[in-house]
């Protein structure tokens, strides 16, 4: 789901369910299959479902079915499941919002944006930072450096010969290097960034060069994902 939001814990969350933290993570999905999934659950009797992410701690997200099952297919066994959504619509992780306080903080940039979240709850936002020190609530994606290829991460324009690389379609790719990607827009940035980061490690190239987009919003998002592949701001 393209939201998270963080709130105090109802006794309903065990310590299991929030790491022994007294805050929640609310996932907030838009998918007809997950929106399914939670009905029917709920028809159950299920009160709410524990989903973390399908991936290794620190790496590439998946986006892709394939992705799941090539991160963690081998510990899977034969009772386990997984329910194939198709392509990941929006490809980066959600924004996760604080809204324990009175003004909303962003922890992790995403596409939902400042703007939206003001627009809708009538309060100024405090923006992400890369860095968010003073806060001791753990979420997810706030390390320095996350969402990991094998492939060393260098933010640039400049890319060598045998180098990975990933820019907006009008930036022509540097002589010798291998284009991975080369998006129309941010929305296209944004839902193929982690398959050309996961292609980069398929050919086995020692590095990738990526040509942050600039802007605010999902712009904004897709730099966070990109610095901390990189492990540097």
């Amino acid at each position: 789901g393209p939201l998270t939001i963080i709130l105090k814990r109802s006794k309903n969350a065990a310590d299991w369910i929030t790491g022994g933290q007294d805050t929640i993570g609310l996932r907030i999905p838009n998918h007809e299959k997950t929106l399914e999934l939670l009905k029917e659950f709920h028809q159950l009797g299920g009160k709410g479902l524990a989903a973390p992410s399908a991936n290794k701690f620190g790496k590439v997200s998946p986006t892709l079915l394939a992705d799941v099952l090539a991160d963690i297919g081998m510990e899977l066994n034969f009772s386990d499941w997984v329910l194939d959504g198709g392509k990941s619509k929006i490809g980066i992780e959600s924004t996760i919002v604080d809204c324990r306080e009175e003004s909303p903080k962003i922890l992790r940039p995403g596409a939902i944006s400042k703007e939206m979240i003001s627009n809708v709850c009538g309060r100024a936002v405090i923006p992400n930072q890369l860095e968010i020190k003073d806060s001791k609530t753990r979420v997810s994606g706030l390390l320095a450096k996350h969402y990991s290829p094998k492939a060393n991460v260098r933010i640039s324009n400049i890319c060598n010969p045998g180098e990975g690389f990933i820019a907006m379609r009008q930036i022509p790719s540097p002589n010798g290097s291998i284009r991975l990607n080369s998006p129309l827009n941010l929305e296209e940035f944004a839902s193929d960034l982690y398959t050309s980061l996961r292609k980069a490690d398929e050919l086995k190239l020692p590095s990738v060069v990526v040509a942050v987009p600039e802007g605010d919003g999902l712009a904004e998002a897709i730099r966070d994902r990109i610095y901390r592949a990189a492990g540097s701001p």
